[in-house]
């Protein structure tokens, strides 16, 4: 008899999920999600909420959310906002500044923030740009840091695209620099024929 027992016993009972999005014209868009797990034998219940609204204010991106999470068995809610946007660097400079806001290529900053309900906060910001007038040289850093675990992370790269070869090198560190990689690459191509050699980018696939 015992071999033929089935606990029921938070077994899963019903799940209610709610999804709503919103496109809001020129003043952005908004997202909202919940649901609520029920289990047999118990009021217990595992609830989830979150929000969104993301907009775009000129060349500023801007990103807030909110999320609410609870599971059963948990004395305490978690839950954690974020704040994320990304902006060309000419926004913060002055308008007379024409020698750089006549430039093709802007760097571009970007910033993600959040916080959980109990202080702790994760921050990482980001900078990158493309040089020269054909855009063939790029650079990217970011930076972040986890007061939880009082712990940081970053890596820097930089990548360029030349007529004969493509180049990358990169660093990356992480738990207050006890782990570094430095990271590099060289690609292109050499072909042989009659007339000598021809140094070029990597090839694709051919048909």
């Amino acid at each position: 008899m015992w071999s033929r027992y089935y606990n029921l016993f938070y077994t899963k009972r019903g799940k209610l999920q709610v999804n709503i999005s919103q496109q809001l014209g020129e003043y952005g868009s908004f997202y909202l999600s919940g649901s609520q797990q029920t289990y047999w034998h118990t009021d217990q219940q595992d609830r989830l909420l979150q929000f969104g609204y993301n907009t775009q204010i000129k060349d500023l991106s801007l990103g807030i959310s909110w999320n609410y999470s609870k599971s059963r068995g948990q004395p305490d809610a978690d839950q954690v906002f974020a704040l994320n946007f990304s902006l060309p660097l000419n926004l913060l400079l002055p308008r007379s500044n024409d020698s750089y806001t006549r430039k093709k290529n802007y760097a571009w900053m970007t910033s993600n923030t959040s916080i959980d309900n109990e202080g702790h906060t994760t921050q990482n910001l980001g900078l990158t740009e493309t040089l020269l007038d054909d855009g063939n040289l790029s650079y990217s850093v970011q930076q972040g840091y986890n007061s939880e675990g009082k712990t940081a992370n970053g890596s820097a790269s930089m990548d360029y695209k030349g007529a004969f070869a493509d180049a990358r090198v990169g660093y990356n560190y992480s738990d207050n620099g006890s782990q570094q990689q430095l990271n590099y690459a060289l690609s292109g191509s050499l072909v042989a024929h009659s007339q000598g050699i021809t140094l070029g980018q990597s090839l694709g696939e051919t048909n």
